[in-house]
């Protein structure tokens, strides 16, 4: 068993306890615990740090370690666990660290366990250098009475669910591997991440999953940041044409619109937000649109487009155009301003409220005249 591999562990089945804690003098117990199983991971001792950090070397070690923990004790079936400040004793490594590494791997595990314990003493290796405060405090801080839930969506690529990680294609999910390629030391921020030689020499961190959904709220956690992958925004957002393989990977889109085909919100900060099906070219005309064909209306966005000219529009007078366009001033009247009756008692009358309801219903908010701009006419 001995040397243990950098990442491995001990894992013991079986064990009875039979004797009570120190401040009993290690008495017998009245009832002895059978069927105890233990799992020995061996932390660094006297890592480099960075001020109260981990060197990057160490960090991504360190979480490499935890996360084989947790792989481990879900491989035997277990759903509650029982952890330590692990390191961060007479190992020397800084507790307020490792419970944000630890933190980050419970992420991964939501709904693989239902319930996780830190049984955490404050001894004679703590009020040192590295822990002044003990451990107890960094650890009671940063994971006292979190909740974590389980993740309903596991088809998203590059991500982990537990021991399972998705396929960068999302083709296929496979077990952690406890001696698997080593973890890059850059973690998250490796520049190399999508070099087919460097990824085919080192692990790297998976996708944030609540990134994914827009809802990461831990942007400003420099562990989680380096323990998850937080993609770019793609500048050309949902207008970009090239969301598929490497291109998806690297840079961060917006989600699909949850209407899909059937959304009818046309505005430019809707069209920023989500991205879109392609816009049928025969729009509300369509035949399988009128017929409520699933397959097609789910492919293609039937609505009535925005017409690029806006209020500069010079087809207004063309009723097809209105029609099939939308504009920012109200549907002309078919009218000239001269030969429209209903249109002169509108722009004569003193008190809009003498006007009738026909008046209103043609030339207040809905129709305007042909040869004016709709800024020119008067508004309730």
């Amino acid at each position: 068993m001995y040397p243990m591999d950098e990442y491995g562990a001990i894992y013991t089945s079986g064990l009875t306890v039979f004797r009570q804690p120190e401040n009993t003098g290690y008495e017998y117990m009245n009832k002895p615990l059978y069927g105890v199983c233990s799992l020995a991971m061996a932390a660094y001792r006297d890592p480099m740090l960075n001020g109260t950090m981990l060197a990057p070397k160490y960090a991504v070690g360190m979480r490499k370690k935890i996360e084989n923990i947790f792989a481990i004790a879900y491989h035997h079936k277990h759903d509650c666990l029982v952890l330590s400040a692990l390191g961060c004793g007479a190992f020397r490594n800084p507790p307020s660290y490792a419970a944000k590494l630890f933190h980050t791997v419970i992420e991964q595990y939501a709904g693989f366990f239902q319930s996780i314990i830190f049984a955490i003493i404050d001894d004679h290796n703590t009020g040192q250098q590295h822990n002044p405060q003990g451990n107890f405090k960094s650890f009671k801080e940063e994971l006292d009475g979190l909740v974590v839930l389980p993740v309903t969506c596991f088809n998203q690529p590059n991500t982990m669910y537990g021991p399972y990680r998705v396929s960068p294609n999302g083709s296929i999910v496979k077990s952690i591997c406890i001696r698997d390629l080593p973890p890059c030391r850059s973690g998250a921020t490796c520049p190399d991440m999508y070099d087919i030689n460097h990824a085919g020499q080192f692990s790297h961190p998976p996708l944030c999953i609540q990134s994914l959904m827009q809802q990461c709220t831990r942007k400003d956690d420099n562990v989680h940041m380096s323990s998850f992958i937080h993609r770019k925004p793609c500048k050309d957002g949902a207008q970009c044409k090239k969301i598929k393989g490497k291109h998806d990977e690297e840079f961060e889109h917006p989600p699909s619109c949850p209407e899909s085909g059937n959304c009818q919100d046309t505005t430019v900060d809707h069209a920023k937000a989500y991205r879109h099906p392609k816009m049928c070219p025969n729009s509300r005309k369509c035949r399988q649109f009128q017929r409520h064909v699933k397959e097609h209306c789910d492919a293609y966005r039937h609505c009535i487009p925005i017409c690029l000219h806006g209020g500069y529009c010079v087809n207004f007078h063309e009723r097809k155009h209105i029609d099939e366009y939308q504009h920012p001033f109200p549907k002309p009247c078919s009218f000239t301003p001269y030969q429209c009756t209903l249109y002169e008692k509108f722009i004569t009358a003193k008190n809009p409220s003498e006007l009738t309801d026909d008046v209103h219903r043609c030339h207040n908010t809905n129709t305007t005249g042909i040869d004016s701009q709709p800024s020119r006419y008067p508004q309730e």
